[in-house]
């Protein structure tokens, strides 16, 4: 027993022949707070963690930067408990409609800041008699009217609940 200790002990990274190799993280997740570490691990397939100073790194989600815009991509469901829930039918959908803020940057045009605390859809909301319509809740310092089309998306009252809610949105003129 004594001599197959000390040949496993020749082996050991205690012997120094051995060391084990050391994993880098990439900056933008070095620099996120740990608690929004989960975001970057799962949203990165889905696009690229930008840094826009004052706000640090942000998501980017890989779409078509010129048409694409936030809550565009799901439907809205009544609920008791929260009221209007969206479901998106983007894979990133989960984290970036329930939780932190978005921000249109002229540069990088719409990222998402990560936070912690979760909605049933950050979004502000405005109607008419016949028109509803919501946008992304902003971070602090965002201007709407630097935003092409608006910030909000409108769509006819009776319609809100449509599940194909994407063909029936109008911008802002």
């Amino acid at each position: 027993v004594c001599v197959v200790l000390l040949a496993l002990a020749q082996f050991s990274c205690a012997a120094g022949t051995l060391v084990p190799e050391r994993q880098s993280m990439p900056a933008a997740r070095a620099s996120l707070r740990p608690e929004y570490r989960v975001f970057y691990d799962t949203l990165s397939e889905y696009g690229a963690w930008v840094l826009i100073e004052p706000y640090g790194y942000v998501f980017r989600p890989n779409v078509n930067l010129d048409s694409w815009r936030p809550f565009g991509s799901g439907f809205w469901v009544p609920t008791d408990v929260y009221g209007w829930v969206w479901v998106s039918s983007e894979p990133y959908g989960w984290a970036t409609y329930h939780y932190g803020d978005w921000f249109y940057d002229p540069y990088q045009a719409w990222v998402w800041i990560p936070g912690l605390e979760w909605a049933p859809a950050q979004v502000a909301w405005q109607a008419t008699d016949t028109y509803v319509g919501w946008a992304p809740r902003m971070a602090t310092g965002t201007s709407l009217s630097s935003i092409p089309g608006g910030a909000f998306s409108y769509v006819p009252a009776s319609q809100l609940t449509a599940t194909d809610l994407s063909s029936r949105i109008v911008q802002e003129k």
